[in-house]
């Protein structure tokens, strides 16, 4: 089912109404269950969560490409931007022993990899539906898990070691 062409950027071509609705579902929301508890990272992780929104956003539209290309580049520097911040507190505060600081390092290397891939993909050709339904699930189960599962973790071993970073910008 179209819901009607896009004519900027890219060529013009039908807009399948399906695909839309699945990104639409796959935007990311912040939650206060996300927190975890360092005000720093969680500011980040909602202006990444914005910033990702932005990006899918652009790509539903179809909008130009270099638009779109702009998007990605700057997802990509503020990802780094993130990932040196957390792993800052993780070598800052190895000494306490952060275990798991090793194996959340490796996903965020895992994550600029696999980033990369997309972003290749995207300079190679422009997005389909196919390209935008992956890399728009892709970004929602990478950052929700992530998140509640590596990143909570880090932050119940900061709190719990210093407990005034939950409550400093």
């Amino acid at each position: 089912m179209n819901a009607g062409f896009a004519t900027e950027g890219f060529q013009k071509r039908a807009v399948d109404t399906d695909v839309i609705m699945v990104i639409l579902k796959l935007m990311l929301t912040w939650t206060n269950d996300l927190s975890v508890g360092v005000v720093e990272i969680d500011e980040q992780h909602q202006e990444l969560f914005r910033r990702i929104n932005r990006l899918l956003g652009a790509l539903d539209d179809r909008a130009a490409a270099v638009e779109v290309r702009t998007l990605f580049a700057f997802l990509e520097s503020y990802v780094v931007c993130h990932f040196d911040t957390e792993s800052k507190y993780m070598d800052d505060y190895a000494l306490y022993g952060y275990a798991d600081a090793e194996h959340h390092k490796s996903e965020h290397r895992a994550f600029v990899r696999d980033f990369q891939e997309f972003r290749t993909d995207l300079e190679s050709a422009e997005p389909d539906h196919l390209f935008i339904a992956e890399f728009s699930k892709w970004m929602n189960n990478w950052w929700l898990i992530h998140i509640q599962k590596v990143d909570q973790g880090l932050g119940v071993f900061l709190r719990g070691a210093f407990p005034i970073l939950g409550r400093m910008k």
